[in-house]
């Protein structure tokens, strides 16, 4: 097990002690965020999705009941997942991608958001498995 060398966590203050960017990365994170979302709804959620609406079709008779219990089940897994991906995690996400942002809004959009997104999931990884 690795040793922690300071402060994990926005709780803990990590961000305070993180090199920062000039510009706000705030609306990017939340980009990534959202991307979170559809990116473990989209996967993990559609496989629990797909055993919970064949459940779900086999007490009811509407035509459509199958897709919205994918459909739900899919939202369920992509917000909670994200949470936890993000959780006590996001001044950090934000004080690293600020470093990427260049200061001008529409450059920073096409890359900033992917740089938050595959670092919160590395830090999410970390976290799952006890770091």
């Amino acid at each position: 097990m690795a040793m922690s060398h300071g402060p994990v966590g926005d709780r803990a203050g990590e961000f305070l002690h993180m090199n920062r960017g000039r510009y706000s990365a705030w609306a990017y994170v939340v980009i990534a965020f959202i991307f979170e979302v559809l990116f473990l709804g989209g996967t993990i959620g559609l496989l629990i999705g797909a055993g919970v609406g064949k459940l779900i079709q086999g007490v009811s008779d509407h035509p459509h009941t199958m897709e919205y219990g994918i459909a739900i089940t899919c939202g369920i897994v992509g917000i909670a997942g994200a949470i936890f991906v993000f959780r006590d995690r996001w001044k950090v996400n934000e004080a690293l991608s600020s470093r990427f942002c260049s200061g001008l809004a529409n450059l920073s959009m096409l890359y900033v958001p992917i740089i938050s997104f595959v670092y919160a999931n590395v830090r999410g990884i970390k976290k799952l498995f006890g770091g």
